[in-house]
């Protein structure tokens, strides 16, 4: 990385960016169409957004503060389960808010940095999609029929939850 890794963590994991992070996170929960108050799930901590949000500084000072002396953890997810339309279950996985706004600002500081990566190794740019501005699952989808039409007959859909999962899946035909 060009900025020493510890210098730009400082940098972003200011007070203040937290509450921006928490402001978008807010923004993107709130259904503009009913104009309502936004939907936004209690994680396991049992905070709820009203609370959270009542208490924005002190929680972002907080944070802020565990962030920067390097003693913050991540609480485990919420796992509720809801009806899928054609039978069976979904397990949704939720976290916290102060998780959701860690995540948000650390994404923010690494970014640019680690998409330098990405474009330096053209193989490597080409096929990771997740979490990529501009390389959305339509995108990726249209790789994969790339591929196919070019006889490759296997993906691979790689995950970083814990534990980690990997998941080969054999195409059933050869081409479209």
């Amino acid at each position: 990385m060009s900025k020493d890794l510890d210098d730009l963590l400082i940098e972003y994991f200011q007070p203040e960016k937290l509450k921006a992070a928490f402001k978008a996170y807010e923004q993107q929960k709130t259904d503009f169409l009913q104009q309502g108050k936004p939907k936004v799930q209690m994680g396991v901590d049992g905070i709820s957004y009203p609370t959270f949000k009542k208490e924005l500084d002190l929680r972002c000072q907080l944070l802020s503060n565990r962030l920067l002396k390097g003693t913050y953890q991540f609480y485990t997810f919420r796992e509720i389960e809801i009806p899928k339309p054609s039978g069976g279950k979904r397990v949704l996985s939720i976290a916290t808010i102060r998780d959701v706004i860690v995540q948000k600002v650390l994404y923010d500081a690494i970014y640019k940095e680690i998409e330098k990566d990405f474009k330096a190794t053209l193989r490597l740019d080409r096929v990771s999609c997740a979490y990529r501005k501009g390389k959305s699952a339509p995108y990726a989808a249209s790789l994969i029929h790339q591929y196919i039409k070019q006889g490759f007959i296997f993906a691979l859909d790689a995950d970083t939850a814990l534990p980690p999962v990997i998941r080969y899946t054999r195409l059933k035909y050869k081409y479209f």
